[in-house]
């Protein structure tokens, strides 16, 4: 991953190298524009509608309550950015970049695109110059609370934080594993491990090991479902606090 991430950022250099300063800029100033594309392409699921095959705008949009029009520019600016491409015919189809966006893909990350662009999180970046010139968090100053505090009244953020955290932690599962032989061990103690992505591919690797999945109560309470469909409910106790 790190040596892929190099890869990527000498390519960016190198782009921006090639274009005018104030074009590089202005690619940069408008990234904020295409988180707000790809959130609304995942609330209304359009990667999932184009999983079995491509299909035009304005059937798409009958089946997600979009009007056509818009969804058709909609889904030019995921075009633009290789979430999509367009066919000769109109239609539109998925790139890889796209299924990553699809629900139940390997490697999704549509449930971090929910968490990034919602707009509770769109107002913690709103306030980033608050941050800057305080020192302060923004999520006190809008909420009155600190950032987990504040999850634990609103229910519906909270889900969203969660299975975002749990969509990140499917990135650093192999690194976890290159990083530690774990297949010796007895007990593995996941603080902090969400609802157990990580614990539970480690555990995979490690078929004497008990694990303990540790974590604020809220969020462990969603941990069941994962545990059960790895089959590792078993193997692991989970505990909150």
């Amino acid at each position: 991953i790190q040596a892929i991430d190099r890869i990527r950022a000498g390519l960016a250099r190198l782009h921006r190298s090639s274009v005018p300063g104030n074009i590089a800029l202005l690619e940069l100033a408008t990234g904020a524009w295409t988180t707000q594309v790809l959130y609304v392409a995942a609330r209304l699921g359009i990667a999932d509608r184009l999983a079995d095959g491509p299909a035009r705008a304005q059937d798409i949009a009958a089946q997600v309550g979009a009007e056509p029009d818009a969804l058709h520019r909609l889904m030019r600016a995921l075009t633009s950015r290789g979430v999509l491409r367009q066919r000769r015919d109109g239609r539109f189809a998925l790139t890889s970049v796209g299924e990553a966006l699809r629900e139940n893909s390997e490697g999704s990350l549509r449930d971090m695109v929910l968490f990034i662009g919602h707009p509770a999180r769109w107002a913690d970046w709103g306030s980033l110059l608050y941050s800057v010139q305080t020192g302060l968090p923004a999520a006190e100053k809008l909420r009155g609370m600190p950032f987990f505090e504040y999850l634990a009244t609103d229910p519906e953020f909270a889900a969203v934080f969660n299975n975002a955290m749990t969509a990140a932690s499917g990135l650093s599962n192999d690194v976890a594993l290159q990083a530690y032989d774990f297949a010796d061990a007895r007990l593995v103690v996941d603080v902090g491990g969400g609802h157990g992505a990580v614990l539970t591919t480690i555990l995979r690797s490690a078929p004497d090991a008990k694990g303990i999945l540790y974590d604020l109560p809220e969020v462990v309470e969603g941990a069941g479902a994962l545990l059960d469909e790895a089959g590792m409910t078993e193997r692991c106790t989970v505990a909150g606090g």
